[in-house]
């Protein structure tokens, strides 16, 4: 053989394994960013779990309070309290359908994020279909209304 030869050879083998090393550096790679993605989805899920955790406490320690009620009127404005502090929400009130298309308030916020008696205030159901249908089945009904309050 001669020195080209050899030369060639030499560069051949080289070549191969440095792809053999390449291919193997790239697998590496992947390995870390498949273990990197998974280790990432799992802690999402641990986080999601811990956070329901949290949201189940929350309720068992409201629905203990519930419990311990003396009165309508004292678990009414339990709920409301409670709500928006486990909640972190800065408006709630609970309204009491009534008879003859009536509504009837009981606690609720005011503008400082005071739960205050709201039982001054009665109204007509509003005629919408959701409205009539919790009537027409004795349901709860939930109305979630988000807007910017803008002071001046």
């Amino acid at each position: 053989m001669s020195t080209y030869e050899d030369d060639f050879s030499q560069l051949a083998t080289l070549l191969a394994a440095e792809l053999d090393a390449s291919l193997v550096n790239e697998t590496i790679q992947d390995e870390h960013a498949g273990r990197r993605t998974a280790e990432r989805e799992l802690q999402i899920r641990l986080d999601e779990q811990h956070n329901l955790y949290l949201q189940l406490q929350a309720l068992h320690d409201i629905s203990f309070k519930l419990w311990r009620a003396t009165s309508m009127d004292n678990m009414l404005f339990t709920a409301v309290d409670e709500a928006k502090r486990a909640l972190c929400i800065d408006r709630l009130a609970i309204f009491l359908f009534k008879e003859h298309g009536r509504m009837q308030g009981t606690w609720g916020t005011d503008l400082q994020g005071n739960t205050v008696d709201e039982r001054y205030f009665e109204s007509a159901i509003p005629d919408m279909w959701f409205a009539n249908h919790t009537v027409e089945n004795k349901e709860y009904l939930v109305v979630e209304k988000t807007r910017r309050s803008f002071t001046t």
